[in-house]
């Protein structure tokens, strides 16, 4: 995401931090030896957040990131701050890493090869019910060499622990000495790193004789190549090495209790791929039409701004129509709302009236930027990166002129035209609806339990007690509900859990394509065990479950699936 012009402005800050000192860093880790640094940053200032607000050491799995970010390319290519917020906005993660273990065994002989056959063969990531959601992300602006964006940096440190950033790390020979460490040269960033602390006092004599930077100061980095690397896994970078920082930083928070919803709906599966910015013109309206899945209730939008302190107008529209010109056809105000975006990035907005939604209502969420600059970030096609292909009617662009709304679907513009080939599919623009239930789902799901599950999970408990812990709490129920762009859910069952057995759990995957479900499962039980697809259009009590083959499923007016298995 491209740096912001506008940034808020510093406090006093001291001379010198260091997060380790408030308990907030969890241990160094070790990527040997992939491209996948960006994930140990991610989850390093996630593990960060949940320290500083009193929730404990938690591990989240890096290997489980990568695999299953969604992008083109080679998995070891590496990745950057977008994608990771990508992966943990639409709720894919984070996992905890006790699910996805990065190597089976801790061992220096691993290579890129065989860690490509073990990840892809041997281990491939499965999704997984995320351990939390990550409902808002900071951006930080790069560092340009002024004491503002120095300061701003220091700020977000001291505030939120630690800061996803970048550095050139190619070759560390010439720059390393010890743990301090200072390039000369303007390489570019190849190495994401988690800044933990600063030291305006560091001397330029702990750097290397040959190149020394001009004055005293250092940044304090938790890197991830194991603690035999610089000062046990930390180095002290120079305040004036030439790449340090040269792209936004990210800090990722994950939801508090009352940021505990339900679904999250949004067309952004890659996340904001491309900033128009101002390239629109007067065009400051985002739209997004959804269809509810079920009976729920719409309590939150989340919006992504390149823009710190973004002034916006939230309005809510229900019973929209579909396809239409506008996104707003024949819909009636249920909410609207105003306020300032609290930073850059992604920003999570609780609505002041919760929006009550019945089963299948269309509705549209209008984002309207009423300052003077305008952020417009996309999900689009982008060469060599990510593929992106929206149908029409999910986001409209829009702006007011002579009393009347302009709207254009994103799907039909020229975006060549505006991004300099950089973007040039079908687009559609980073808005998300968050929602709650009102109808619970139904529970029997394995023959025999009870409403809630209990006989199943008493059994289970006794007999396997790792199994119990690793699957007790999402036995018999939805394990990570989505609303897939109103057209229908996907989500992971776990089912039939054998307390004999603990090898024999099945897991359920239900994912969509354009509003096309479909069904895969591990393992492959072969004829060791019946099991049945049963399928259902809603979750009221009155409802039937009905037996679906897996052939009918892309034809199905189901959007609600289970398995139930018994012995043969």
């Amino acid at each position: 995401m491209k740096a912001s012009t506008k940034r808020l402005k510093a406090t006093p800050l001291p001379s010198s931090w260091d997060s380790r000192d408030k308990g907030w860093v969890t241990p160094v880790k070790d990527q040997n030896p992939l491209g996948t640094c960006w994930t140990f940053a991610a989850n390093a200032v996630i593990e960060t957040q949940l320290l500083r607000t009193g929730r404990g050491v938690w591990d989240l799995s890096e290997k489980n990131m990568t695999l299953l970010s969604g992008f083109e390319g080679d998995w070891n290519l590496g990745g950057n701050n977008d994608m990771a917020s990508a992966h943990l906005l639409r709720w894919s993660g984070a996992v905890m890493e006790t699910n996805d273990v990065y190597f089976i065994n801790a061992n220096d002989s691993y290579n890129v090869t065989s860690a490509k056959h073990e990840w892809e063969v041997i281990r491939p990531s499965v999704p997984l019910d995320p351990a939390l959601h990550i409902q808002n992300v900071v951006s930080v602006p790069a560092l340009d060499g002024t004491e503002e964006t120095r300061n701003a940096l220091k700020s977000a440190i001291m505030k939120y622990g630690a800061v996803s950033t970048c550095i050139y790390a190619s070759s560390t020979s010439p720059y390393m000495n010890g743990s301090a460490y200072y390039c000369n040269l303007a390489l570019g960033c190849d190495h994401a790193i988690t800044v933990v602390g600063w030291d305006d006092n560091y001397s330029t004599n702990n750097f290397k004789a040959t190149r020394r930077p001009s004055a005293n100061g250092a940044w304090l980095i938790k890197n991830s190549w194991g603690t035999s690397s610089g000062d046990s896994g930390y180095w002290h970078v120079s305040y004036y090495d030439k790449n340090f920082g040269t792209y936004d930083g990210a800090v990722y928070l994950p939801a508090t209790s009352d940021e505990n919803y339900s679904a999250v709906y949004g067309y952004d599966k890659l996340g904001p791929i491309f900033d128009f910015g101002e390239a629109f013109g007067s065009y400051n309206l985002q739209a997004a039409v959804f269809t509810s899945a079920w009976n729920e209730t719409l309590a939150a939008v989340g919006v992504w701004s390149s823009i710190d302190g973004n002034p916006y107008r939230i309005t809510i529209y229900t019973n929209v129509t579909r396809n239409a010109e506008s996104p707003i056809e024949n819909g009636i105000v249920a909410c609207t709302q105003t306020g300032t975006l609290p930073h850059a990035g992604f920003s999570t907005i609780p609505l002041s009236t919760a929006v009550p939604l019945a089963d299948r209502t269309h509705f549209t969420v209008v984002y309207e930027q009423t300052g003077n600059s305008f952020s417009h970030l996309a999900d689009c096609h982008y060469d060599d990166y990510a593929e992106a292909d929206h149908p029409a009617g999910c986001t409209y662009l829009g702006r007011v002129a002579d009393g009347e709304t302009l709207w254009y679907d994103l799907t039909e513009l020229d975006l060549a035209y505006y991004s300099d080939n950089e973007c040039d599919a079908p687009a559609a623009f980073c808005l998300k609806a968050y929602t709650r239930t009102t109808v619970p789902a139904k529970a029997d799901d394995a023959p025999g339990e009870t409403a809630d599950g209990t006989d199943a999970l008493a059994a289970l408990a006794a007999t396997n007690a790792l199994a119990y812990a690793q699957h007790g709490e999402t036995f018999g129920a939805f394990a990570n509900i989505i609303g897939a762009n109103g057209r229908t859910l996907w989500a992971n069952w776990l089912a039939g859990l054998d307390p004999s057995n603990p090898n024999d759990d099945f897991t359920l995957s239900i994912a969509v394509t354009n509003g096309t479900p479909s069904l895969s499962w591990t393992p492959d039980l072969g004829t060791s065990r019946n099991y049945k697809i049963w399928g259902c259009r809603n979750l009221s009590p009155t409802n039937n479950w009905i037996v679906v083959t897996k052939e009918d499923l892309t034809t199905t007016t189901n959007r609600f699936f289970k398995v139930t298995l018994s012995p043969k």
